[in-house]
């Protein structure tokens, strides 16, 4: 094999590298948005439910209720 043969291997090989190595970027971006999106709902969550448990105790607002 001659060295420009050699050379065309590489250059084939080191790009089938490069576009693998860009859907696995492009499969990690989506994922990273994925987990956003659920730490935005997990603490959307936790949130509400702090606010419910302070809503109904003797310290929050419905203790100055008038009954």
């Amino acid at each position: 094999m001659d060295d420009r043969a050699q050379l065309d291997d590489c250059h084939f090989a080191l790009r089938q590298h490069f576009e693998a190595l860009a859907s696995q970027v492009f499969e990690l971006e989506n994922l990273r948005d994925k987990v956003a999106e659920a730490e935005r709902r997990i603490f959307g969550a936790a949130r509400e439910t702090r606010k419910a448990i302070y809503e109904g105790s003797p310290v929050g607002p419905a203790s100055s209720a008038i009954i």
